[in-house]
């Protein structure tokens, strides 16, 4: 499915910059413990070029919204050489916290990959989405639950992936096994880079009956013959001290909005 499908059908907010992008379908979603979700300033305007990732900069905390699009924007650009996305490409939980990890064998970013973190090349990415190993959390999770219906059996997986500035901090700093982090525990803080960036998709499983009409509305991932459409989209950026978080949601998504409602201070301005 093209990114362009994926905007229309998924992320359509008004920006007047996206010509792709209808009103009124997701909207960014603020934390349940935010009463007041701060609004972008009156003089916030995408810049010209909105496909570069943000520099360092204080748009994300005066402009939030604008700056969660931007983001967003630039974590959907084609990767070149691949027919992914460039968040596609980055490392999941699997490749940054191995299951059985032993340090002593891993040097530089490298070692056997069942061990050690290893960041994926763009081959490993491409094999990866074929046999990727989806994980489960618990219906109750940071995006608005689907039906309980619709999440048994492992309907409604979640993958988590991480940009390169956030995998090599883990990595140098020895955050990615228990020993690491207990050590790093009672030293020095823990303070990412400006430029790191998370992002965990979750994803509901597409019926068969349903996959010609879904594909065109989907953002969609196969798994051992299996159909899986995103349904919602979290990013957490350090562009802000304490970290930027947004939430993006499939129009269609169960319970969108339902308890804290929908925020967006600049794309789509109009109450849900």
């Amino acid at each position: 499915m093209t990114k362009h499908k994926f905007i229309a059908g998924c992320v359509g907010l008004s920006l007047t910059w996206a010509g792709e992008i209808n009103a009124q379908q997701v909207q960014l979603v603020p934390p349940v413990n935010m009463a007041q979700p701060q609004r972008d300033a009156v003089a916030c305007k995408a810049p010209a070029d909105i496909k570069k990732l943000p520099g360092i900069d204080n748009s994300a905390a005066s402009c939030p919204s604008m700056f969660a699009w931007r983001l967003f924007v630039w974590a959907f650009q084609p990767k070149a050489g691949s027919n992914m996305v460039r968040w596609q490409t980055w490392a999941t939980d699997d490749e940054t916290f191995p299951f059985n990890p032993k340090p002593s064998q891993c040097r530089n970013g490298k070692g056997p990959q069942a061990h050690c973190p290893v960041w994926p090349t763009t081959t490993d990415a491409k094999q990866r989405h074929q046999a990727v190993k989806f994980s489960i959390p618990p219906v109750k999770s940071s995006f608005h639950s689907l039906s309980a219906e619709q999440c048994q059996a492992g309907n409604c997986p979640e993958i988590v992936y991480r940009n390169q500035e956030s995998f090599d901090y883990i990595v140098k700093n020895n955050l990615w096994y228990q020993q690491g982090l207990a050590k790093r525990f009672n030293g020095a803080d823990i303070q990412f880079p400006v430029k790191a960036i998370e992002l965990k998709t979750k994803w509901v499983k597409i019926a068969p009956k349903n996959l010609k009409k879904d594909r065109q509305r989907y953002f969609t991932m196969e798994k051992e013959g299996v159909t899986y459409g995103l349904v919602g989209l979290h990013l957490s950026s350090k562009h802000q001290p304490n970290w930027l978080w947004a939430t993006f949601e499939h129009k269609d998504n169960l319970g969108r909005c339902d308890y804290v409602g929908c925020y967006d201070f600049f794309g789509n301005t109009q109450p849900i």
